[in-house]
Order: C-alpha cells, then sequence, then structure tokens
C-alpha cells in the first residue's frame, strides 16, 4: 500500500541513509550543509544519488579523488557500481562523468 502514496523514492532514500548511517554519510558529504533533497523542487542532491548507486555518499561524479591543494580533496567514485550513471550535462561540458560510472558491472544507466 504505500508504493501507491508517491513515497516509495523517499523510503528509498530513507532506507540507504539508515543502512550506510547518518555519521558516515556526513562524513563522506563534501558540504554537510546543503540539503539532500531541493526544497522547491523536490530532486536530490548528486551526493544522495551516489549513496543509491554507489553506496557512498560523494558529490562527484569522476573516478577517484582529487586534490586542489590547500587541504581540498574532492571524492568522487571509489569502484565500479553495479548501476552506472549518464548525464547530459557531461555533453554540456558541466561536469566530466568517470569511466566506473560509464561502465557499470551491469547494462543498467540511471539518465
Amino acid at each position: 500500500p504505500g508504493l501507491g502514496f508517491g513515497c516509495a523514492a523517499l523510503g528509498f532514500l530513507c532506507s540507504a541513509l539508515l543502512s550506510r548511517g547518518l555519521d558516515v554519510v556526513a562524513s563522506e558529504r563534501d558540504d554537510g550543509s546543503a540539503p539532500l533533497l531541493d526544497p522547491t523542487f523536490g530532486h536530490c542532491a548528486q551526493e544522495a544519488l551516489a549513496l543509491m548507486i554507489c553506496g557512498n555518499a560523494v558529490a562527484n561524479v569522476f573516478d577517484g579523488e582529487r586534490d586542489l591543494g590547500g587541504g581540498l580533496v574532492l571524492r568522487g567514485i571509489t569502484a565500479r557500481p553495479p548501476v552506472g550513471l549518464l548525464s547530459e550535462l557531461e555533453a554540456l561540458r558541466y561536469i566530466e562523468v568517470g569511466s566506473r560510472l560509464k561502465g557499470p558491472a551491469s547494462p543498467l544507466w540511471v539518465v
């Protein structure tokens, strides 16, 4: 009955957050003050999407880590996920999707 009321995606996100652990998710995020859900449109943040796809709440879709100097390290995808991700923002050169998300273990992608 709960799936018929439009809350399945929110339930899935809550399950992923609680399964990973709220403290662990908070430590993985680049900016813990940013919301995981957009209050205006209800879109989820990249960290929430990465958590559901890869199991880690990282804000970036590139492979590995990037050291920007001055103690600032951006974290991306650390391992090949079961499901991939493709984005039109890459064609517009706003982001770079790493090979791990482009070549998932299964031939399934979130677009």
